[in-house]
């Protein structure tokens, strides 16, 4: 537990002193956002929920996907300075809005039975014991509730760099591959009702130049990021999963 705590303290002070929305300004920054938020709307599908958690917020870029499929948010993050910007991101749709501090979603402080669905973009690879985080979000799910992951992907060229990094430096993040992280979800009673990859063409390991001479092309290719083999090599996967309770 103390451990965990460390973490936790190491992980806020980090992600305070960010300026995350900075970064998706650059050329690189803009398609990985456009990409992201485009594989969330293809996941979301034509759910709609009452009660949604997004789990690591951060700034609240993706609010603006999915505040026309729910009435209700209740938004988490460990840093209190990114829940001040997504609360300001809120501000702008018409919806019922709760931001709380937290210090790993490997423990959630909810009732069981509380969410129609959690949302937890880019965040898995940043917590203590992400295997805790999916029983988490298991409790807090209602019968039927969905699960909406966005994480990186660790057969990615992108995730074998990163996973270098990482045996260099254990504070970066840990990624997930696709199946250890579908086997987990199954072992927690989820059935995975949507996987796609996103940015399959790994421009994350070209230089922004090429990126704007490449643009139209790299998206293009994103068109199989839906198909069998190409999915699974993007640098991020995309699930959505139902509990089975």
């Amino acid at each position: 537990m103390e451990e965990n705590k460390t973490y936790s303290k190491f992980k806020r002070s980090q992600w305070d002193s960010i300026n995350y929305g900075e970064w998706f300004k650059s050329s690189k920054g803009r398609l990985v956002d456009l990409l992201e938020k485009e594989g969330l709307i293809k996941a979301l599908g034509n759910s709609n929920y009452e009660n949604l958690l997004d789990v690591g917020i951060a700034n609240g870029r993706q609010i603006q996907v999915y505040q026309n499929y729910i009435k209700n948010l209740v938004a988490i993050d460990i840093s209190p300075e990114q829940l001040k910007l997504a609360k300001k991101e809120s501000e702008k749709y018409n919806i019922s809005s709760e931001f709380i501090v937290c210090d790993d979603s490997s423990t959630l402080d909810f009732p069981d039975n509380t969410f129609d669905c959690v949302l937890c973009t880019r965040v898995l690879q940043h917590v203590f014991d992400w295997k805790s985080s999916i029983s988490e979000f298991k409790r807090v799910l209602k019968p039927n509730g969905e699960l909406i992951l966005i994480t990186y992907n660790r057969f990615s060229i992108y995730g074998l760099l990163k996973l270098i990094q990482h045996l260099m430096n254990s504070d970066k993040g840990r990624f997930r591959n696709p199946i250890q992280l579908i086997s987990e979800l199954k072992k927690n009673d989820f059935s995975i009702m949507h996987y796609s990859g996103a940015m399959i063409s790994q421009f994350s390991i070209l230089p922004n130049f090429l990126i704007n001479i490449f643009y139209y092309l790299l998206v293009f290719i994103e068109r199989f990021s839906n198909v069998l083999f190409f999915k699974y090599i993007g640098e991020r996967q995309i699930i959505k999963a139902r509990i089975n309770k």
